[in-house]
Protein backbone atom coordinates (compact mmCIF):
# COMPACT_ATOMS: atom_id res chain seq x y z
CA UNK A 1 0.00 0.00 0.00
CA UNK A 2 2.81 2.30 0.82
CA UNK A 3 4.14 2.92 -2.68
CA UNK A 4 5.71 6.15 -2.76
CA UNK A 5 2.60 7.46 -4.57
CA UNK A 6 0.73 10.39 -3.94
CA UNK A 7 -2.79 8.10 -4.43
CA UNK A 8 -5.14 8.88 -2.18
CA UNK A 9 -7.45 11.94 -2.02
CA UNK A 10 -7.79 14.24 0.98
CA UNK A 11 -9.50 17.31 1.66
CA UNK A 12 -8.34 20.13 4.11
CA UNK A 13 -10.97 22.17 5.99
CA UNK A 14 -12.72 22.62 9.07
CA UNK A 15 -16.17 23.28 10.74
CA UNK A 16 -17.83 26.41 10.61
CA UNK A 17 -21.01 27.46 12.36
CA UNK A 18 -23.08 28.35 9.36
CA UNK A 19 -26.50 30.58 9.70
CA UNK A 20 -29.23 29.07 7.48
CA UNK A 21 -30.84 31.61 5.31
CA UNK A 22 -34.32 30.54 5.91
CA UNK A 23 -34.42 29.40 9.12
CA UNK A 24 -31.14 31.82 10.75
CA UNK A 25 -30.41 28.58 12.81
CA UNK A 26 -26.57 27.94 13.33
CA UNK A 27 -25.93 24.80 11.78
CA UNK A 28 -21.79 23.17 12.07
CA UNK A 29 -21.26 22.82 8.41
CA UNK A 30 -18.13 20.90 6.93
CA UNK A 31 -16.14 24.36 5.18
CA UNK A 32 -13.45 22.70 2.54
CA UNK A 33 -10.10 24.57 1.82
CA UNK A 34 -8.23 22.15 -0.01
CA UNK A 35 -8.70 18.99 -2.17
CA UNK A 36 -5.61 17.50 -2.90
CA UNK A 37 -3.37 13.78 -3.80
CA UNK A 38 -1.40 12.43 -1.03
CA UNK A 39 0.18 9.57 0.46
CA UNK A 40 -0.24 8.05 3.78
CA UNK A 41 3.06 7.69 6.04
CA UNK A 42 3.40 4.70 8.35
CA UNK A 43 1.97 6.30 11.88
CA UNK A 44 4.12 7.38 14.45
CA UNK A 45 3.00 6.31 18.08
CA UNK A 46 4.62 8.20 21.08
CA UNK A 47 3.37 7.58 25.08
CA UNK A 48 2.14 10.38 26.52
CA UNK A 49 2.35 10.14 30.55
CA UNK A 50 0.74 12.64 32.78
CA UNK A 51 -0.35 11.58 36.75
CA UNK A 52 -3.53 10.95 36.23
CA UNK A 53 -3.62 8.77 33.05
CA UNK A 54 -1.07 7.62 31.14
CA UNK A 55 -2.37 7.48 26.93
CA UNK A 56 -0.93 6.14 23.74
CA UNK A 57 -1.13 9.01 20.94
CA UNK A 58 -0.94 8.46 17.40
CA UNK A 59 0.00 10.62 15.16
CA UNK A 60 -0.76 9.92 11.01
CA UNK A 61 0.93 11.61 8.51
CA UNK A 62 0.52 12.38 4.41
CA UNK A 63 2.59 13.81 2.05
CA UNK A 64 1.22 16.41 -0.25
CA UNK A 65 2.56 18.80 -3.01
CA UNK A 66 3.39 22.30 -1.19
CA UNK A 67 0.48 24.28 -0.27
CA UNK A 68 0.38 28.08 1.29
CA UNK A 69 -1.69 28.27 3.83
CA UNK A 70 -2.48 25.26 5.71
CA UNK A 71 -2.72 25.65 9.72
CA UNK A 72 -2.66 24.01 13.09
CA UNK A 73 -6.15 22.76 14.18
CA UNK A 74 -7.19 22.10 10.59
CA UNK A 75 -9.12 19.09 9.52
CA UNK A 76 -7.87 16.58 7.40
CA UNK A 77 -10.10 14.20 6.03
CA UNK A 78 -8.91 11.03 4.86
CA UNK A 79 -11.62 8.25 3.66
CA UNK A 80 -14.47 7.89 6.65
CA UNK A 81 -11.89 9.70 9.45
CA UNK A 82 -11.17 12.98 10.37
CA UNK A 83 -7.73 14.18 11.77
CA UNK A 84 -6.73 17.46 13.24
CA UNK A 85 -3.31 18.78 11.71
CA UNK A 86 -0.57 19.47 14.73
CA UNK A 87 1.68 21.10 12.47
CA UNK A 88 3.62 21.27 8.79
CA UNK A 89 6.79 19.91 7.75
CA UNK A 90 8.64 20.96 4.68
CA UNK A 91 10.16 17.81 3.29
CA UNK A 92 12.30 18.54 0.57
CA UNK A 93 13.60 22.07 1.84
CA UNK A 94 12.38 23.34 -1.31
CA UNK A 95 8.66 24.03 -0.92
CA UNK A 96 7.56 21.10 -3.61
CA UNK A 97 6.35 18.74 -0.96
CA UNK A 98 5.12 19.43 3.01
CA UNK A 99 4.33 16.76 5.53
CA UNK A 100 1.31 16.52 7.86
CA UNK A 101 1.42 15.37 11.17
CA UNK A 102 -2.00 15.15 11.99
CA UNK A 103 -3.83 13.32 15.37
CA UNK A 104 -7.38 11.56 15.77
CA UNK A 105 -10.28 13.40 16.18
CA UNK A 106 -11.70 11.83 19.03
Amino acid sequence: MNSGRMDTRIEIGGYENIKDPITFISKRTWVKKFSTMSEKLKPITRSVYNESLPQTEYTISFRIRYKKGLKSGMIVKYKDAEYQLLFTEDSTRLKHEMILRCKDVK
